[in-house]
């Protein structure tokens, strides 16, 4: 079926051609209606679809049929040639034209979209070989198809040269197509759907190449900017320009930030596949880029025009939800970020003439918005990105990577970008100026420009001077391998180090807010102190520097986690620590019985539990529960603690990825002048005497002394620690003995405890006692440990057990003494001995074990060397610029 719709696809266009070439227009009118619209139909049918639209296979046996490929080629030319010629004979033709194009349009965006979709990833890899290589221009076949239209003259056997011309006349046919659609009056109201259209351009956009981007902008998306009416702004801004505009912002900074700091394009994908040298290559690829921002500079220079045209006045400006607030189509797209970051890539950071005339009007448009609207965003840009860029391409003696650019490629010859660019300098000096008298209140406004007339070269000779100061004073920096080290970057960094202190003074001002906000990004935007937000023009949640504040996420997680454990602690009935993980969470799941936002961490909260549970409750009582509660939020406390907590290195990942190689350099040398390393070398000498201690080989003698000092002098009497750990700091060493005492404190405990059981078992008037004192408390419930309703009227019994049983030790002892005893009277079929020998192998099974990771799973301290390891971005390096 696929194939019989191929060929009758094929009849049809056959036959529009030959009536379109062999006949007088005015006889064919009906008839080109009448193939038009079973042409379309076949578009439509889900038969088509399946076996030549979806996946590279199809697509390859789609594009791989040459009848095909002529046939449409040559009907979108000859629609080309109608409507251009229509254009210049009247309104009675073009009516005519736009007849046809009603049947056209929608099978030509079916076929740009699939001609798109061949430089999609997961199409173009199933391509056949022979498309494959059709896609990318070959040196020696040069593609100029776009003023004949019988312009493929090859041979037959060269089907991949012919593919190749195809394909771009296709799509540089459609392109123009569209375009001049637009430039009909009322293109926009009977022509042009906006949605179709701007689905059809943008779906596989980011798979585009420089050299497809080039002709869509220059042939479709300059002619739309140009005659869009205000009533389609939001629909083709927002479906169409503000796609194609961050797209092409982003693919232009990494391009142009890489041919100017590491003299290689640094992305290749967007250049094609181009051969031949490492030099030619490189030679290549800046002419691809060249051109591109070129075509690119002219779409700007476009929606400069606009705001000097059709900008309305503010009186006449709407407000309601279905308008735009802005008065012209320029500050719609600058006002709604459109163009993603405004980088001075976005330019190609005025190193080419060409492109630099172009985009002057654009910058200038941008200073005076800048004037007029006190916006923040486009402040920053001002003063930190555009004035820079502009001392360093004017100032021909800089030393910088744009004067060594611009140098190569012979720029500046003619001088009238440079004359362009000191008027736009001037333009930035009086905004400048503007922004000190309104904030100092210095002059009257009405003398501002006689100031500046004055005042003007003067400053633009000062700020030479500055830059020349920064590029000889600098200091190189050893940065990674591959990277060589510019002073501009340096000073960059520089700059972006001030916000970033900014950024985490920031994150320390809402510490103390409720911890919900972290996981809302939109109430934790709405957090941030407003002068915060206006200095650096953050506007919404997705702004670059909130990445700071989302990383708190993490912090605000494990709180949560630690909070859990401790509710659950206290939960009723009590989690015992022979439960089953599976069997808590389900039913904490089932029963609801805590709150449904803290249902996702139920899985660590339980498992944090139990493990505490397993060392410091190895006998469940709900008595005992509530005599150890202080000790069991303790060691959750220092677990929680010592695992959450962990260690911050300097987060590089936070700047720029162009800054990161310097922002780590600086890192790298400001922790060598600190106390960091010596900080990291007192930590891992630290850990070592910690795991010392973890063997027990100090605990024996270790109550044997009342305080830390006395500790200290005999630890010191042994050569061996003597040798080891005599640089370790005293006060480290004395952290480590007030944990490892409470450790040693529980052993002795246990140790008592079972000296009290050996004793209990050689008296046999006492074990007579205690049986009978059992078989009371449990005819009582005493035992029942799955409710803890009235167990506080045992109270008595309790402590005279204790009197009898260990005096010395915590009440909790006495009550695990009695779930002991009752366990070692249940063992009726061996004897006292052996049933006391299995009970006490159980306790003390991985106790010493469980103790040792407890020890070394709760290392946290409180102490200057861990603050400073914690966090040296925060505690080093912002000291150092202070």
């Amino acid at each position: 079926m696929g194939s019989l719709l191929l060929v009758e696809h094929n009849i049809i266009c056959q036959a529009f051609l030959v009536l379109i070439l062999y006949s007088r227009r005015d006889r064919y009118k009906k008839i080109v209606s009448c193939l038009l619209s079973p042409l379309m139909k076949i578009w439509t049918l889900p038969e088509w679809r399946s076996n030549y639209l979806q996946l590279g296979p199809r697509l390859t046996c789609l594009f791989s049929d040459s009848l095909f490929l002529k046939a449409v080629h040559y009907m979108i030319r000859i629609f080309e040639l109608e409507l251009q010629r229509s254009r210049t004979e009247g309104f009675t033709a073009l009516n005519y034209s736009e007849t046809l194009l009603q049947f056209i349009l929608p099978l030509l965006l079916e076929l740009l979209q699939c001609i798109h979709g061949l430089w999609y990833p997961p199409i173009a890899v199933a391509l056949s070989e022979e498309l494959k290589r059709a896609k990318h221009p070959h040196p020696s076949f040069p593609l100029a198809c776009a003023n004949e239209l019988l312009c493929i003259k090859v041979k037959e056997d060269h089907k991949e040269n012919e593919t190749r011309a195809l394909l771009e006349g296709v799509l540089e046919s459609g392109y123009n197509i569209i375009g001049l659609c637009a430039s009909i009056e009322g293109g926009f109201f009977k022509l042009l759907n906006g949605f179709h259209v701007s689905v059809a351009l943008s779906k596989y956009l980011g798979s585009l190449e420089f050299r497809h981007l080039r002709k869509l902008i220059k042939l479709t998306i300059i002619p739309l900017v140009k005659n869009c009416p205000r009533k389609f702004w939001k629909e083709w801004v927002d479906n169409l320009l503000r796609p194609l505009l961050r797209h092409s912002e982003e693919i232009l900074h990494y391009a142009w930030s890489s041919i100017l700091y590491h003299e290689h394009a640094g992305v290749p994908y967007y250049f094609g596949e181009l051969s031949g040298s490492s030099e030619k290559i490189k030679a290549l690829e800046r002419d691809i880029l060249l051109e591109f921002t070129r075509d690119f500079s002219a779409l700007l220079e476009v929606l400069a025009l606009t705001e000097q045209i059709n900008a309305l006045p503010q009186e006449d400006v709407t407000h309601d939800s279905d308008s735009m607030p802005s008065t012209s189509l320029f500050r719609y797209l600058v006002s709604n970020e459109c163009f993603g970051s405004l980088r001075m890539s976005l330019f190609g950071y005025f190193v080419d003439d060409t492109a630099t005339s172009r985009a002057v009007p654009f910058c200038r448009a941008l200073v005076c918005l800048a004037v007029g609207s006190n916006d923040a965003r486009l402040r920053i840009f001002v003063l930190d990105n555009l004035l820079p860029c502009l001392i360093q391409s004017l100032d021909n003696r800089l030393p910088c990577a744009i004067q060594s650019l611009k140098c190569k490629l012979n720029s500046g010859a003619s001088g009238n970008a440079s004359r362009d660019l000191v008027v736009l300098c001037k333009e930035l000096y009086n905004y400048m100026l503007i922004e000190h008298v309104q904030t100092q209140g210095l002059l009257g406004e009405d003398k501002i420009s006689d100031t500046a007339g004055k005042r003007f070269k003067p400053w633009l000779l000062g700020q030479k001077r500055i830059f020349q100061f920064k590029a000889h004073c600098a200091a190189a920096k050893k940065l990674p391998k591959g990277c060589r080290w510019h002073w501009e970057l340096e000073d960059e960094c520089q700059r972006y180090l001030s916000a970033y202190t900014d950024m985490v003074r920031e994150v320390d001002a809402i510490g103390d807010f409720a911890e919900h906000i972290y996981l809302d990004k939109e109430s934790l935007f709405q957090k941030l102190r407003p002068e915060f937000r206006s200095k650096y023009a953050i506007n919404n949640c997705l702004h670059p520097y909130m990445r700071k504040f989302y990383s708190m996420e993490t912090v605000v997680r494990n709180r949560k986690i630690r909070d859990l454990v401790c509710r659950l602690i206290k939960l009723k009935p009590y989690i015992k620590g022979s439960d089953c993980s599976f069997d808590v969470i389900y039913r904490l799941k089932r029963t609801s019985e805590i709150p449904t936002e803290l249902s996702k961490y139920a899985a660590p909260a339980v498992e944090v539990l139990l493990r505490i549970l397993s060392i410091w409750e190895p006998r469940f009582h709900p008595m005992i529960r509530e005599a150890i509660m202080d000790k069991l939020l303790g060691a959750v406390d220092a677990l929680t603690t010592s695992e959450y907590i962990k260690p911050v290195e300097p987060v590089i990942k936070d700047f720029p990825l162009h800054l990161q190689p310097y922002a780590r350099a600086f890192v790298e040398t400001t922790l060598k002048d600190s106390n960091y390393y010596v900080a990291k070398e007192q930590i891992l000498l630290h850990e070592a005497f910690d795991m010392l201690m973890a063997s027990g080989v100090l605990d024996d003698y270790m109550g044997c002394f009342i305080s830390k000092e006395n500790f200290l002098e005999h630890l010191f009497r042994d050569e061996l620690v003597r040798s080891q750990f005599q640089l370790l700091e005293h006060s480290l060493i004395k952290l480590s003995f007030e944990r490892r005492v409470q450790i040693v404190s529980l052993q002795d405990e246990i140790c008592t405890y079972t000296k009290c059981l050996c004793f209990l078992q050689k008296n046999e008037p006492l074990r007579l006692y205690i049986k009978s004192l059992i078989s009371k408390l449990e005819a009582e419930g005493f035992f029942d440990v799955n409710s803890s309703e009235g167990k506080e009227s045992f109270s008595d019994s309790i402590v005279e057990f204790g009197h009898l049983f260990c005096s010395s030790l915590p009440k909790h002892y006495t009550i695990q003494g009695l779930i002991d005893c009752r366990t070692i009277l249940i063992h009726d079929d061996i004897d006292w001995q052996e049933a006391f020998t299995k009970v006490f192998a159980e306790l003390r099974a991985g106790l010493s074990d469980d103790l040792r990771k407890f020890w070394e799973g709760t290392r946290y301290y409180e102490h200057e060397y861990y603050t400073v390891a914690r966090d040296p971005l925060k505690q080093v390096i912002f000291c150092a610029l202070a």
